[in-house]
Order: C-alpha cells, then sequence, then structure tokens
C-alpha cells in the first residue's frame, strides 16, 4: 500500500500519470504477485494436516484462530488487496491510453507521409 501510494496522489496532482508503459507493467505485475500472495500462496485459510491426522486439536485450534482475528484479518488483507485492484485498473487503462495514443500518431504520421508522396 505504502508503495502505490504516491500513484493516486500524482493522478490527483497532475491529472495524469506520468510513468512509464515498463513501470506500469511493472506495478501490475507487484500487484497480481500481491494478490496471489495472499489468497493462493499462503496456506493461512487451510486446515493444518496435523489435524487432518489426528483431530483432537482442531476445537483449540479453532479458538485459537477466533482470538487471533484470522479470518477478520484475511478480510480486512482482502479489503486492501480491492484497493490495490482498483490501482491495478488505472495503471492498466492508463496503459492502454498510452498504447491508444501512439498509435494515433503513428496514424498521422503515416497518412502525411502518404500525402506527401502522393502529392
Amino acid at each position: 500500500m505504502r508503495r502505490n501510494a504516491h500513484i493516486p496522489e500524482k493522478l490527483a496532482e497532475h491529472g495524469e500519470l506520468h510513468l512509464k508503459r515498463k513501470e506500469i507493467d511493472g506495478e501490475i505485475g507487484r500487484l497480481y504477485l500481491l494478490n496471489n500472495a495472499i489468497n493462493l500462496t499462503t496456506n493461512m485459510l487451510d486446515t493444518p494436516e496435523e489435524l487432518w491426522d489426528d483431530d483432537r486439536f482442531a476445537p483449540e485450534y479453532g479458538s485459537s484462530l477466533k482470538y487471533l482475528d484470522v479470518f477478520k484479518r484475511i478480510k480486512l488483507l482482502n479489503k486492501r488487496l480491492e484497493v490495490l485492484k482498483d490501482l491495478n485498473k488505472i495503471l492498466m487503462d492508463a496503459a492502454a491510453n498510452q498504447h491508444s495514443a501512439a498509435l494515433e500518431w503513428i496514424v498521422i504520421v503515416l497518412i502525411l507521409v502518404w500525402l506527401a508522396v502522393a502529392h
């Protein structure tokens, strides 16, 4: 969250993102990695294998989860990830706009070249 806090600030200040396509793609990749790390890679939501073999400690495990507010913390992390997903969408839109603008300039230049050669 701290790493990307400057992006919305600069967007609000300047009305546009002054990031290169490579920087935008890097941020998008980092955001996806973070999302995967929290929701797919970690095993915080999984029941430990030990409890599959011997479930006599399952009540204590459940009590520990409640005491440490694990599910509330994960819910909070996912809400923060939603904010980062919104930022990711902004970054992807910015990258698409930069690409579209570049293509428009290429078309304009090609038309000018065609006009110059044709006449």
